[in-house]
This record gives structure tokens, C-alpha cells and sequence, in this order.
């Protein structure tokens, strides 16, 4: 089941529980509007929980958990692998149960593992929608998994980078969305990464030469991927090259992972001039990056 609300004032609190008739079924829960202003906000971004068990469940709720009770956050972005097997309706079950996922609203895409079925055969974004009622503003073939949406003057793009047949549809979308939202920043999530340091490094050379033009030409601020399983993050970048510019370039950050799965730094190729490995702490201010 699922319903779009509209109709909804900026900077207002909502509380909302669901029913069957007039039994219910949920306690009372709360969301917050954006204020449609400039006013600063915080959002929680992670990646790759792929929930299949309690034990890697866990560390995500914790995590989500600390962040939402320490900090101000009005919605989490999670960018792909939220369960292991897409197909396995048992690993979503663990995913919506845990109770820091109802404390905030969240914004999701899709991942690899969620495009495969209960036996990890590939499928489509099929699954995906099943789980989830994002906007429908995306292109056709992969509506609801490609999405936009706007957060006070940020606009946040996510996009399927799973789908590997109908990428120029994405990409027009993409520059539309930007020549035609008005907006401030312009942020976009997506599951792989373009700079990756783990076992991906050569998809992550295939991804940025099929989206790194597009993204310089739209004047990205921040990209925000996963995928990788390893924290990375670089400097200002204009066609792959440092830029001291102010106001120029775009920034790449894969978040590591959000549960049980880590993997080893296999390649520090990028590092020379775009990657810091070791950056200190994952809490960044968007006007301090660009």
C-alpha cells in the first residue's frame, strides 16, 4: 500500500499514524516539511546496509539512531544495496521494522543488489518499486527509481545507475531537471561510485567517463554514491582534474557502508590528486565544499 500526500505547508510538523478502518494499526508518528528558504539543514546520508541478517541490521538502525537523537536531521539518503537480494521480501521486512527508519523521512535508489531477485539473478527496477512510492517524475523506464525532489533550495537528484540501456534518456532528464528546477545547489545520488579506492575501481573509470561531462556541464555541487564499501571523498573536480576555483567543480563521495560488509582499500590511484582517504569525519557543510 502507499499514498502521496499533498496539499502540505512548508516548515510544519505533520503526525500521521495508519489504520484499518478505525483500528489502528501504527502508533503516532511525525514528519517535517521543508521551509522552502535558505535556512541550513542537515540531512543523514548512508549507503549499502544490504540487510540479510539482524546482526548487519543492526548496526544500521545504530547508526541511524545516534545521528537522529545527536543531530537535527530532517531526512535520510540512502544510495542503493538496502537489502541483499532484492527478491527476498524477508530482508525488506527487517529494513521497514527497524524503528529509526519511521522517525525520519528518507530518500532511497536502487543498488545492485536490490535489481536482483531471491536467487541474485539481475532483474530491472521492478522489485525496487515494489518496496518503495517515490516521486514519479523520473524517465519513464526507470521512473521511481529515477526521482527528484527539492529540500529548502537544495535539489536533490537520484539516479539509477543500474539501468545500462537507456543512459542518454537519463542523462537528457537530468540536464533538464537542472536547466529547469530553480534551486541553489544541486545534489545527486546514486549507487556507483566515480572514484572509487575498493575492488570497483575499474567500474568506477566506466561510470565517470559516461557521467562525468554531464555532470560538469549541469555544475554539480556534490555527488553522493556507494557501492564500494570503502569512505572516500575528493577535492573540487572539473573534467577529473583539481580545481581551486571557488564556487567550481564538483565533489564525490562514497559513503562506505552502513552495515556488515567492509572491504579493503585496493587501489590508491586516485589519491595522488583527487582522493582523501582519510578525511576527518563524515560531517561536511555543502557551502564549505563549493
Amino acid at each position: 500500500w502507499n499514498v502521496a500526500i499533498t496539499g502540505l505547508n512548508p516548515s510544519t510538523k505533520y503526525i500521521y499514524r495508519i489504520l484499518d478502518g478505525t483500528t489502528p494499526l501504527t502508533e503516532n508518528f511525525a514528519f517535517e516539511t521543508a521551509s522552502a528558504t535558505e535556512d541550513e539543514f542537515s540531512f543523514l546520508f548512508m549507503t549499502d546496509p544490504q540487510y540479510y541478517n539482524e546482526t548487519g541490521a543492526s548496526k544500521f538502525n545504530i547508526l541511524a539512531e545516534t545521528h537522529i537523537q545527536n543531530d537535527d536531521i530532517k531526512f535520510a539518503l540512502i544510495t542503493g544495496d538496502i537489502s541483499d537480494k532484492g527478491g527476498n521480501s524477508s530482508y525488506w521486512d527487517m529494513f521497514y521494522t527497524k524503528s529509526s527508519i519511521k522517525k525520519i523521512p528518507f530518500a532511497a535508489t536502487v543498488g545492485n543488489h536490490d535489481y536482483y531477485d531471491s536467487k541474485s539473478t539481475r532483474t530491472d527496477n521492478y522489485i525496487f518499486n515494489n518496496f518503495f512510492y517515490n516521486p514519479q517524475n523520473g524517465p519513464e523506464h526507470v521512473k521511481g527509481s529515477s526521482y527528484y525532489f527539492v529540500y529548502n533550495q537544495a535539489l536533490f537528484i537520484m539516479l539509477d545507475s543500474e539501468e545500462k540501456y537507456n543512459t542518454e534518456e537519463q542523462k537528457e532528464w537530468l540536464r533538464n531537471v537542472c536547466k529547469t528546477v530553480d534551486c541553489s545547489y544541486i545534489i545527486v545520488g546514486c549507487h556507483k561510485s566515480a572514484y572509487p579506492a575498493g575492488p570497483y575501481v575499474s567500474l568506477g573509470k566506466t561510470f565517470i567517463a559516461e557521467w562525468g561531462p554531464v555532470f560538469d556541464e549541469c555544475q554539480v555541487d556534490l555527488v553522493l554514491s556507494g557501492h564500494d564499501h570503502v569512505f572516500t571523498r575528493t577535492k573540487n573536480l572539473i573534467n577529473g582534474e583539481p580545481t581551486e576555483e571557488k564556487y567550481k567543480g564538483t565533489v564525490y563521495i562514497e559513503g562506505g557502508a552502513a552495515g556488515p560488509k567492509y572491504y579493503q582499500i585496493e587501489s590508491l590511484e586516485n589519491e595522488l590528486n583527487k582522493l582523501n582517504l582519510n578525511n576527518n569525519g563524515n560531517k561536511i557543510r555543502l557551502k564549505n565544499i563549493i
